[in-house]
């Protein structure tokens, strides 16, 4: 996609002096559809928070134990799935919650068109390490059929919109 800028902030409607990690003990839940950027983006703004992915966990238990590890550790954590309804997003408001830990949400706000090149990309491009194999149509409708835009009124302390650059 030529149009897709290049540089500029990282949220929607923020500056370029925006930080995307806090100095506090927190939670940064992804919202976004599969091959939107979400591990890259942890890889380059979050990396010194824990991951939680069910890509790798591959269940929704070992995700949430994963995440009570690093709150008990008081280590700030990035839950770093496609969590595209309310109720996928509300089991780890919940633990936040339970842990008095604030949590955020960055939505990935993409379209079909530009994740289907971006998940081409992933067999194509061999000068990059890709963090997650390529997905295919099925799992991207998917998410997009089921895709509730996160809401503060959720238990977020905000909602930040990514731009892709």
């Amino acid at each position: 996609p030529k149009n897709l800028p290049t540089n500029g902030p990282i949220f929607e409607g923020g500056s370029e002096n925006d930080k995307v990690a806090s100095n506090s003990w927190e939670v940064v839940l992804f919202c976004g559809s599969p091959a939107a950027g979400k591990s890259t983006f942890w890889k380059n703004y979050l990396k010194n928070y824990g991951r939680v992915n069910r890509d790798t966990l591959k269940t929704m238990e070992k995700c949430v134990k994963v995440m009570r590890e690093f709150l008990d550790e008081k280590k700030s954590c990035v839950i770093d799935n496609t969590n595209p309804t309310a109720l996928d997003r509300k089991r780890y408001i919940d633990v936040a919650k339970e842990y008095g830990v604030p949590i955020r949400c960055f939505f990935f706000k993409t379209d079909k068109t530009l994740v289907g090149h971006l998940d081409a990309q992933r067999n194509t491009n061999p000068h990059r390490k890709h963090l997650s194999k390529r997905v295919g149509r099925m799992p991207v409708n998917i998410f997009f059929s089921k895709l509730e835009a996160p809401k503060k009124e959720e238990g977020f302390t905000e909602v930040k919109t990514v731009r892709f650059v």
